[in-house]
C-alpha cells in the first residue's frame, strides 16, 4: 500500500514539476487550445505570436522534452513528428487551477483568441 502510495506521489510531483516554468505553462495553454496534435513548427508560430515576441528555437525545444519527460504532453511519431497533450494529465493538474484562477482563465481566453481555433 505505501508503495503504491509512494509511487502515486512521485507521478503527481514529475507531471507539477513540468508546470513550473512559464513558458511551459503557455505551450500547455496553447495545445490545450489547439484540440488536435501540433507540429513543432506550428507549436512554435503560436508561441510567438502569444508572446508577441521570436523564440529562441532551443528554448522551445528544451521546454517541450521537459512537458513530454513529465508526461504532460505525449509525442506522436509520424512522419513529421506531432505534439499533443496528455489530456488526462491536463483533466487532473490543470483544468482545476484554470477553472479556479482568474488570472489563468484570461490568459487561456487570449490564448483562444491569438490562435483562433
Amino acid at each position: 500500500m505505501a508503495t503504491n502510495a509512494l509511487s502515486n506521489l512521485r507521478k503527481i510531483t514529475r507531471e507539477l514539476s513540468g508546470l513550473s516554468d512559464p513558458l511551459r505553462l503557455c505551450i500547455l495553454l496553447i495545445m490545450k487550445n489547439k484540440k488536435r496534435p501540433v507540429t513543432w513548427s506550428e507549436l512554435k508560430g503560436d508561441v510567438e505570436r502569444f508572446l508577441g515576441m521570436k523564440i529562441n528555437p532551443n528554448v522551445l525545444s528544451f521546454h517541450l522534452r521537459r512537458l513530454i519527460e513529465t508526461g504532460l504532453v505525449i509525442k506522436q511519431n509520424t512522419r513529421e513528428p506531432k505534439y499533443v497533450i496528455n489530456t488526462n494529465a491536463f483533466k487532473r493538474l490543470l483544468s482545476p487551477l484554470i477553472a479556479s484562477n482568474d488570472i489563468l482563465l484570461s490568459i487561456n481566453k487570449a490564448i483562444s483568441q491569438i490562435i483562433g481555433e
